[in-house]
């Protein structure tokens, strides 16, 4: 019986193509890889430079490191280098279009960007059988490597390059540097894990329709609505911090892992800039 019987087309028929041909993996690459990452870190680094422009209110997470993070717990570790490459390409460029940004940024970036390999790779070996940020284990992991020591390794390097040390900082900057790396470590990581996990398995995608997701907008206009207001009432005001709370509940229910952990991001980034 021949193989080939059922598609008619020899082995070596010279017009038969691969399924997956070199072009085909390299645009993939390129559109899952390289340039998310590139944007990514060129926003990322270009963001607290114009939040600091006269004129500006606003209010920004560190983008770059989180980002490169969240990537590399998802992606195949042999495609781990062209991830670091794209994400320093962007770093790169933002510092051409800022002259006058300082090369200490520079060398800042590739200290945390090397710190966060190496966390991805611990996370990564000590996580078991699990996914990436699935169980407690891994969650207590990626907080204590992650959202810690990582946020505090990244501070004290950019005192280091920026100020000769942390006693040449202002009081308090070293911890301001630290838990603004912290939160956006905390906020940026688990929806970018998450999101890859639906996009790779799309059995996950279980309450993922149009109807929930304009609920969910709706909500998050009337959450922006209630901050919005200047309420005299001094009673209500300390309430407003629970306000959050069903809307995150709902979204764990409707949309699992994922929807949350958007969802504290949205909620997050609303507080963030209500409070300016």
């Amino acid at each position: 019986m021949s193989v080939y019987h059922d598609s008619g087309i020899p082995p070596d028929d010279p017009t038969r193509t691969s399924p997956s041909t070199p072009p085909s993996r390299d645009l993939r690459a390129s559109l899952t890889q390289v340039l998310p990452l590139a944007l990514g870190c060129l926003l990322g680094q270009l963001l607290p430079t114009l939040a600091q422009m006269p004129g500006f209110r606003l209010h920004v997470l560190w983008i770059p490191g989180p980002l490169l993070l969240g990537w590399l717990l998802f992606t195949p570790r042999a495609a781990w280098r062209t991830c670091v490459l794209s994400a320093f390409a962007g770093t790169v460029l933002a510092f051409v279009l800022v002259p006058f940004v300082v090369l200490p940024r520079l060398l800042a970036s590739a200290a945390e960007f090397a710190s966060v390999v190496a966390v991805a790779w611990l996370l990564l070996r000590w996580r078991g059988a699990r996914a990436p940020l699935e169980g407690y284990r891994e969650i207590g992991l990626f907080v204590l490597l992650g959202c810690v020591l990582l946020p505090i390794a990244c501070a004290w390097w950019q005192a280091l390059l920026f100020a000769g040390g942390p006693q040449g900082m202002a009081p308090g900057a070293l911890l301001t540097l630290v838990l603004c790396s912290s939160v956006s470590y905390l906020l940026i990581v688990p929806p970018i894990v998450n999101l890859a996990r639906i996009v790779q398995r799309p059995e996950r995608r279980h309450g993922w329709q149009w109807q929930p997701v304009i609920i969910a907008i709706t909500l998050l206009g009337g959450l922006g609505i209630v901050w919005g207001v200047n309420w005299s009432d001094g009673v209500i005001t300390p309430l407003l911090v629970l306000a959050p709370i069903p809307l995150l509940v709902w979204a764990l229910i409707v949309f699992g892992v994922a929807g949350a952990s958007i969802g504290m991001l949205i909620v997050a980034l609303l507080g963030m800039q209500l409070s300016m």
